[in-house]
């Protein structure tokens, strides 16, 4: 699935809200993105949840580069 939009648009929010829906199926996903800020602000964010305990977070987050 790849979402596009301009700046403001929820993108990210949306994003992350369906990788912790598809973490929560155990389905395989990956939120992809050139940007190292949002990986991070959102690895930080989820490591507060519950995700940690599902699966290892830190392999969700990862560059097309």
């Amino acid at each position: 699935m790849v979402i596009q939009g301009g700046p403001g648009t929820g993108k990210s929010v949306l994003a992350v809200n369906l990788l912790m829906e598809f973490i929560n199926k155990s389905l395989n996903t990956a939120y992809v993105t050139k940007n190292s800020a949002p990986r991070q602000a959102f690895l930080s964010l989820l490591t507060k949840n519950k995700a940690n305990r599902i699966v290892d977070i830190e392999h969700l987050f990862c560059s097309p580069f």
